[in-house]
């Protein structure tokens, strides 16, 4: 029975095992979309602009336009972050519109330019491009910037500013 104290689960308390489950995080993270595509490409033909188009769609608007907005709701709500029960239903509204905005805004871009069906490809396509963008910057990429990455910077020839050391000898 555990008495007194934050639960933690037991995989947290050991410290070598963290840069592992990173690596295995990035790796799925990456190695599945970038399969998927693969595989979808070779069976389906997928065409590597509907994937391209919504990697950049997800990126503008999900990336910046929406923590543009979440920095406006912060500076304006100073509040906002300490309070769940505002916080909770502001952010899911935030994620919602600006991700579905630009996934409607992208895909009617594609169907504009006449070189995109309504077919099932175009949809497995479209999606690997979203899903696949958001695993890499969400579960691939935020490791690194929640705990640095997993080797110093000085052994590879950076300041501990992150300016490159120049110069430097190997």
């Amino acid at each position: 029975m555990h008495m007194g104290g934050a639960w933690r689960p037991s995989g947290t308390r050991h410290p070598r095992l963290r840069p592992f489950a990173m690596v295995v995080a990035a790796v799925i993270s990456f190695g599945a979309p970038i399969g998927a595509l693969v595989v979808a490409r070779r069976r389906l033909h997928v065409q590597f602009k509907a994937v391209l188009v919504d990697v950049l769609v997800f990126v503008v608007f999900a990336g910046l336009l929406e923590q543009l907005a979440h920095a406006l709701a912060f500076a304006t709500f100073p509040g906002l972050r300490s309070t769940p029960v505002a916080f909770v239903p502001y952010a899911a509204l935030a994620a919602g519109v600006f991700e579905e905005l630009g996934r409607s805004c992208g895909f009617m871009l594609l169907l504009r330019s006449g070189k995109v069906d309504h077919d099932l490809p175009c949809a497995i396509r479209y999606n690997i491009g979203h899903g696949g963008i958001e695993a890499m910057m969400v579960v691939g990429l935020w490791p690194v910037g929640r705990h640095g990455p997993m080797v110093p910077l000085g052994s590879i020839g950076f300041s501990p500013s992150g300016q490159l050391l120049v110069g430097m000898s190997a």
